[in-house]
Order: structure tokens, then C-alpha cells, then sequence
């Protein structure tokens, strides 16, 4: 095993990534420093900041225009779904983009995916409602501009699911 990093406090979720060009993935992780993206080279693992914000959900995706975003719940069980940009200069912070939804109760579940086929992703928030007595959910978040200003909201299902996790997975191998 390694030890990735001994400074992040009540990190919560990970996601593994593949932003560079060798064949190892890499980790995105959300805690109470923001986002940091992890990447190991020659032993040794590297950290980068992206985000400032106490986050505890983190996925990734692109954009209609083909820039590569980052979604976060913030904070950790948090009530904000905040849309990220990556910047034009390596080694800046993410950009905010979009406050997606500010009304979650317990935030908790994040995926990004072309569910709908049309070549760019969008995004899937689901959260549980139940520290602060609610109504759980999810709802998808699709850009209606190629630079992801504008977002339309779908909600796909109110108080029948309180969601602890979300997966995206194309299970029989027909490309959607």
C-alpha cells in the first residue's frame, strides 16, 4: 500500500481519474480542504489543489465544448451542487461555473455520464434527507450551452429513494 496524503481532514469521497497521458489513474478527493487531484510518478504521489471548498462528493465530466468539469456536494452531506471549471493555466484553482441546486438535505451522491447520447455529459445529484427531516431525491442536471452556463433540472425521483450512493455504468455494452 501507499500513503497518499496525511493532510486532508474528513475526506469523504474519491474518484478515480485518468487526466494525463500514462496508463495509471489518478485520484480526485474531496475533504474539508476542497478538492485535491492526486497523481503518482516514479513512486512518489504529487498533490494538487483545485478547489478551496469543504466538499464531500466529487465526480467528474465534459462539457458540450469539451472543457473538463468538476462537480462537488459541498460541504460534506452538504446542501450545494457547485459545477467547477478547469482552468486555462495549469496549477490554478478551478473556476465556480454553476451553483446547480443550493437546497439539498444531506447531499451524498454524484455521477456523471452521457445518459441522454449526445456527446457531452451531464450530471446526476442524489441526496438523503435524513439529518434534516425532508424529502431525498435525484435529480439530473443537463448543460444547454457549449460552455455550460445555462443547466436545465430534471428531477427523476422525489421522496421513494433516500440516496446514500449513485453509480453510472453501461451494463450491456450498448455505448449509453
Amino acid at each position: 500500500y501507499d500513503v497518499v496524503c496525511e493532510f486532508m481532514h474528513l475526506s469523504h469521497n474519491f474518484h478515480p481519474v485518468n487526466w494525463d497521458d500514462d496508463a495509471e489513474e489518478e485520484l480526485i478527493i474531496a475533504g474539508k480542504e476542497g478538492v485535491w487531484h492526486f497523481d503518482r510518478s516514479e513512486g512518489e504521489w504529487s498533490a494538487k489543489r483545485l478547489t478551496k471548498n469543504f466538499a464531500g462528493e466529487i465526480r467528474d465530466g465534459r462539457l458540450p465544448n469539451g472543457r473538463r468539469f468538476i462537480v462537488a456536494v459541498e460541504p460534506m452531506h452538504g446542501t450545494t451542487a457547485a459545477v467547477y471549471v478547469q482552468p486555462k493555466k495549469d496549477g490554478d484553482l478551478w473556476q465556480p461555473l454553476k451553483v446547480l441546486d443550493e437546497a439539498l438535505k444531506d447531499g451524498h451522491a454524484l455521477a456523471c455520464a452521457d445518459y441522454l447520447g449526445v456527446g457531452s455529459d451531464q450530471i446526476v445529484v442524489g441526496w438523503r434527507a435524513m439529518n434534516a427531516k425532508g424529502i431525498p431525491g435525484i435529480k439530473m442536471f443537463t448543460p444547454l450551452d457549449a460552455a455550460g452556463t445555462k443547466w436545465r433540472e430534471t428531477v427523476i425521483s422525489s421522496k421513494d429513494v433516500a440516496v446514500e450512493d449513485i453509480k453510472a455504468a453501461d451494463l450491456n455494452g450498448d455505448g449509453k
